[in-house]
């Protein structure tokens, strides 16, 4: 089975919400679920071309989003390059 969970924090971000986030996504992957989480990355530049990066955290799979997704509303077509 896959749990997902979108979250604000995740380690290496500290307080509460990240450990505790953390605590219960590992928990569930030691039950053998397959865990993925969602968390927003404030600590790259703006101007990053990378808006989400993916790592694994102890058999958790992590997604962070970049602070491009949290300063604006919308996403400009024009500035992605063309393949």
């Amino acid at each position: 089975m896959r749990i997902g969970f979108i979250v604000e924090h995740y380690p290496t971000t500290q307080g509460g919400v990240a450990t505790s986030a953390q605590r219960v996504a590992r928990e569930l992957v030691k039950l053998g679920l397959e865990v993925i989480l969602i968390c927003f990355d404030s600590t790259r530049p703006l101007d990053s071309e990378e808006f989400v990066s993916e790592e694994i955290d102890n058999n958790v799979k992590v997604f962070r989003i970049g602070p491009f997704f949290l300063k604006q509303k919308s996403i400009n077509i024009d500035s992605f390059p063309e393949k």
